[in-house]
């Protein structure tokens, strides 16, 4: 694959993470929003074919694109956050261990 660096690789895997995991959220949080006292849906499945039925095929991908932008940034300062606690670890905790 001439012109991937692993970088492209993993962006693009997370992608399509993404992009099978977010017609399942769509669908959880719908039953999680559901009335508890009287249900709207019986079951994931359930929900699923109503959702089909009433918003067709977008409203599983509703809010996709969003996700993804917003992935990157929280990613990047995940990240960031983990070497900071690193470099403080290795820095100041081990040397006091000595």
């Amino acid at each position: 694959m001439l012109g991937w660096h692993p970088s492209k690789l993993h962006i693009t895997k997370r992608i399509w993470s993404w992009a099978l995991v977010v017609p399942v959220d769509v669908v959880k949080s719908r039953i999680q929003a559901d009335n508890a006292l009287s249900p709207k849906y019986k079951g994931m499945i359930d929900c699923a074919i109503k959702s089909y039925k009433e918003d067709g095929a977008r409203v599983f991908v509703r809010g996709f694109w969003v996700t993804i932008l917003r992935a990157m940034p929280v990613n990047a300062a995940t990240f960031f956050g983990y070497e900071l606690f690193i470099d403080f670890y290795l820095n100041y905790v081990s040397r006091t261990k000595e």
